[in-house]
């Protein structure tokens, strides 16, 4: 996926399947075979998106490092995890340090300077530690599902994660290394959202509308829904990829975190409509069928706001 701004407005190429397509395991362990390379460091949080590109790595036999960015008393409980994996597939992680409070004002300066969230400023501080010739594999995180007139649809947006973090990675000057976001493919996009069980989560989403699911209390907020995207995240993906890993994976609970610093989730909350602003919505059908296209055409989908 391309993206990027025309005539001030945000757009995305996407480019269609080149070939069939096979489920979605098949499709994630193909996508790490081409990501292969001399030096290759995966960006290892213990969720389960980065848990599963290390055992597709793993179990095919493809050399990898990891690195973990510790962030002191806010993602203890990934660090424990972490140590967990280690045990389970015999590697020593790479961690890198960072207090966030100490370098607050170099990492508002990132992402002022272009234009992140700055969990993805933070993210950049992180790389920027690593070896500059190997190259980084992040992983893409859940599509953003979300309803309208009851039709679904795949969102994008200049400040969507993969998006925001691409961007802030990008900007590390003197690499010799690429950056990888891991699921940036148009085979792997549709093999999950054409998957069956997406497809029935979908079909059920009045369920998930109205029967109390709730979030913690944020900050200086009431509780709230649990939004779209996440309803995804905690009650659909576990049992999406238990239907292909089984109990090939630990299913750590994702608890904390450096999305949970104070200063950055107050910040991510008054700036709620900024990070909302240059999105494009696409009706899931027509991506399906734009996809299954093995003749690789691009398309291009544009925002109506202005930049």
């Amino acid at each position: 996926m391309i993206y990027g701004f025309d005539d001030y407005k945000f757009y995305i190429d996407i480019t269609s399947c080149s070939r069939e397509i096979g489920n979605y395991r098949e499709e994630f362990d193909r996508r790490a075979r081409e990501i292969t390379s001399n030096k290759l460091m995966l960006c290892l949080s213990s969720g389960l998106d980065s848990q599963l590109v290390l055992h597709s790595l793993k179990s095919q036999d493809i050399p990898v490092e990891c690195s973990f960015l510790r962030v002191d008393g806010y993602n203890e409980t990934e660090y424990k995890n972490v140590k967990l994996l280690e045990k389970k597939y015999g590697f020593k992680t790479n961690v890198i340090n960072i207090n966030p409070n100490t370098r607050r004002e170099e990492i508002e300066h990132i992402a002022q300077q272009t234009d992140v969230h700055p969990n993805h400023a933070l993210q950049h501080l992180f790389v920027k530690e690593l070896p500059n010739d190997y190259d980084i594999v992040q992983c893409m995180s859940t599509p953003w599902l979300l309803p309208r007139k009851k039709l679904h649809y795949v969102y994008y947006g200049w400040f969507d994660p993969d998006v925001s973090r691409h961007r802030a990675l990008t900007a590390i000057e003197n690499r010799s290394g690429k950056i990888v976001i891991f699921g940036d493919t148009s085979e792997l996009w549709l093999s999950c959202i054409s998957d069956p069980l997406v497809e029935q989560f979908l079909h059920s989403w009045e369920y998930f509308e109205d029967n109390g699911l709730i979030m913690e209390k944020a900050a200086n907020q009431e509780h709230k829904k649990i939004p779209h995207v996440l309803r995804y995240e905690y009650y659909v993906k576990p049992f999406f990829l238990a239907k292909y890993w089984r109990d090939e994976l630990l299913y750590f609970p994702k608890l904390t975190g450096f999305e949970k610093i104070d200063w950055i989730e107050n910040d991510s909350l008054l700036n709620k409509v900024r990070y909302d602003k240059h999105h494009i919505i696409i009706p899931i059908q027509e991506l399906i069928a734009f996809y299954k296209n093995t003749d690789a055409r691009v398309q291009r989908h544009i925002s109506k706001r202005l930049g």
